[in-house]
This record gives structure tokens, C-alpha cells and sequence, in this order.
């Protein structure tokens, strides 16, 4: 009997670490043990109804995520979209500013080991500290939040993703498919230039690009798309369009 229940055991968490290698993990926390607790849901999905400092989504599938966050004593959800990476711990920040202005911004993004990292730590009140003869209170400075800047979307991830856009037939449908499929994504340049390849003509080449270029992550490349214009009045249109969109 006990070598059964041990048999389970061990094809359960077979089971839960083939699960793990294709997803991710989201820690979502406050910035500052002092803010107000926090009930969060992704895609609308929630773990429970209990306010806390920190949230912990396990085996994420996802690239990118609505996140509505809701604070003790308000009854207006803050509204974000994050993202995420099969086999990453990604942990966000919910900061607000000087203006009471609220921003979730990524503080680290590290590969997953195990199941078993430890949760990033928040900002904690001043410590006391004892002495032999008396406690001495220490202040601590509320560490800033380490701002990330946004990370293109995986290989293998843009990869499948550009496969579904190459198999439709017509260009308004690849046009189409691209806004679907990339529309919580960011990408690099080379990954733009890619799906720029599957359209034959100048204006739609043009349109794709239009679309992509708010979500490139190296604009200072962007350039080099220039070269994919058949026509010098296409590459001159399209300069013109980014420099008006510069800081967008």
C-alpha cells in the first residue's frame, strides 16, 4: 500500500514538473509593506478574495496578461498589461508616484529553477534595533523600483506566431493576424523586418511596420527597415512617418 500511495506521489509531481517547463511565474507585490493589500486577477481569473502585499500566479501559459488589481478600501480597479515567459520568474512592482498616479513596472525577470524561488522582498518600515542597554531605531529608506525596459518576445514564441500569419493566403488576412497575434507582444527589429518580408508590396510592408513600431524595443535599429522598400518614395514616406512618431 505505501509503495502505491509513493507511486502517486511521484507521478504527480512528474506530472506538475513537465507542467512547469512550459510556463512561468508572475509575482505581482507592492512597492512598500505600508501601501494598502492587494487582491489580483489575471485574465479574470483570481486566487482568492483575501488582500495581501503580494500575489503569486504559478504555471502561466501566456505571453501577456490584463491585470485588474483592486486595493483595500477602493472600489476602482487599477488596470495594466503585463507580460510574461514560459520558464521565467517575472516579478512587477505596483508603484505610485509623486501625483498618486499607479504604475506596475517589472523589477526582475530571472529563469525559473524551481518551483521554490523565493518571493522578492518589499519594502519593509523602519527596524528597531536592539542594544545591550537600550533599542536603538534604525530608518530604512524605501529602495526605488528597478524600472526593466519592456523585453522582445521569444524566439520560439514570435516564431510560432509569425507561422500562423505566413499560412493565411491573403494580405489583409496577414495584416489582420498580426495585429491579433502580436497585439500584447513587443519585438526587435529583426523580428519586424521578418514579418514586413511576408507582404509583397510597399503599403503594406508600410502598414505592418506602422503597427509594429510602437512595440520595437530597439528603435535607434528601426532604420534598417528602411531597406525593405522597393520604391525611394516609400523609404522617404516611411522616414517621415517615424520622425513624427518619435517618442510615441
Amino acid at each position: 500500500m505505501k509503495s502505491f500511495i509513493y507511486l502517486i506521489g511521484f507521478v504527480c509531481l512528474t506530472w506538475q514538473s513537465a507542467i512547469a517547463q512550459d510556463c512561468g511565474k508572475i509575482i505581482i507585490s507592492n512597492a512598500s509593506k505600508t501601501d494598502p493589500g492587494i487582491v489580483v486577477s489575471l485574465n479574470g481569473v483570481r486566487l482568492n478574495n483575501d488582500y495581501t502585499q503580494s500575489v503569486t500566479f504559478r504555471y502561466v501559459d501566456e505571453n501577456a496578461y490584463r491585470v485588474k488589481i483592486l486595493q483595500a478600501g477602493s472600489s476602482t480597479p487599477l488596470s495594466f498589461t503585463i507580460s510574461s515567459e514560459a520558464r521565467y520568474v517575472s516579478a512587477y512592482l505596483l508603484v505610485k508616484d509623486n501625483v498618486g498616479r499607479y504604475s506596475l513596472l517589472l523589477q526582475s525577470k530571472s529563469l525559473m529553477l524551481s518551483d521554490n524561488e523565493p518571493e522578492p522582498a518589499v519594502a519593509t518600515p523602519a527596524a528597531v534595533v536592539p542594544t545591550a542597554t537600550r533599542a536603538i531605531a534604525t530608518p530604512t529608506k524605501t529602495p526605488e523600483p528597478v524600472y526593466q525596459a519592456p523585453v522582445a518576445i521569444g524566439e520560439a514564441a514570435f516564431q510560432r506566431k509569425y507561422d500562423e500569419v505566413k499560412a493565411k493566403s491573403f494580405d489583409d488576412e496577414k495584416m489582420e493576424r498580426i495585429k491579433e497575434a502580436f497585439e500584447y507582444d513587443y519585438l526587435n527589429t529583426s523580428q519586424v523586418m521578418d514579418l514586413m518580408k511576408l507582404f509583397s508590396f510597399d503599403d503594406k510592408r508600410m502598414a505592418a511596420a506602422k503597427f509594429c513600431y510602437k512595440k520595437t524595443v530597439d528603435k535607434e535599429n528601426f532604420y534598417k527597415t528602411y531597406d525593405l522598400f522597393s520604391f525611394p518614395s516609400s523609404k522617404s514616406q516611411m522616414k517621415e512617418w517615424v520622425n513624427k512618431n518619435k517618442g510615441k
